[in-house]
């Protein structure tokens, strides 16, 4: 038996590509409680889930320590250190005080201590006078490559905890995506479709640009409890501007 395939009339092509145009440009971030996407998992929108202990504004948190991502054992990767750091750059907006990666192996090292232990994570938290940690573990994600389409995401979930507890204070989780590509329609279409998912699959540059997503759209969800570092400023001038 022999199948042959019939294009479709120009009208119908062109009003299901209006159609797609029109559900990619209403894509919002919905911001939702912890836990619903397990009960309403297909979104046409970026959604974050996060949920705020009552403790949070009763023990607000004004320094943190970015811990590294448990990857449950699994060795680090580049993609886990871009997720690290874009997190303690955004929560740089929200908190007075964050120490980086760069900063946390400088305090373990001079404190002679491992933050993977609880015990030591209590003395560093008295020592250093920052008693939350930043707690990171991927969460979703994955890619996938169909030839004619391809999607790349990364996921986290990211909470602030207590040191002397490990109380949750904030926690969120979030996806990541981008994709490329379409139906091969014609043989025009089938080979542009395999170009753009090939080239969003091997661009090195999109798992960094995700990681950073991911961690702006999940602080995002956090209260603002920075506050000035300036205690006191002013500014007497000796001599008029211009003269000697």
């Amino acid at each position: 038996m022999k199948i042959s395939f019939k294009p479709k009339s120009p009208l119908i092509l062109a009003t299901a590509g209006l159609g797609l145009s029109l559900l990619s440009a209403c894509v919002t971030t919905e911001h939702v409680p912890y836990g619903a996407r397990d009960e309403k998992p297909l979104t046409l929108g970026r959604t974050v889930e996060y949920e705020i202990n009552d403790r949070f504004y009763q023990d607000a948190p004004e320094c943190v320590t970015i811990l590294p991502v448990d990857t449950g054992g699994d060795a680090q990767t580049t993609i886990h250190l871009a997720v690290e750091d874009a997190v303690s750059r955004y929560m740089r907006m929200k908190m007075t005080r964050v120490i980086d990666r760069t900063d946390r192996r400088l305090l373990e090292r001079r404190l002679a201590v491992d933050l993977s232990h609880s015990s030591d994570r209590s003395a560093y938290a008295r020592t250093s006078r920052c008693r939350h940690f930043v707690r990171i573990r991927p969460w979703g994600g994955g890619n996938q490559y169909l030839v004619f389409w391809s999607r790349e995401s990364i996921g986290a979930e990211v909470s602030i905890v207590r040191a002397d507890d490990n109380t949750p204070l904030w926690k969120a989780r979030h996806v990541a995506s981008r994709s490329d590509g379409g139906l091969p329609l014609n043989p025009f279409s089938a080979v542009f479709s395999a170009y753009e998912a090939n080239a969003l699959s091997s661009d090195s540059e999109i798992p960094l640009s995700l990681a950073d997503d991911v961690a702006r759209n999940i602080v995002a969800t956090i209260p603002t409890m920075r506050r000035s570092t300036i205690t006191q400023y002013s500014y007497t001038p000796t001599k008029p501007f211009g003269t000697n």
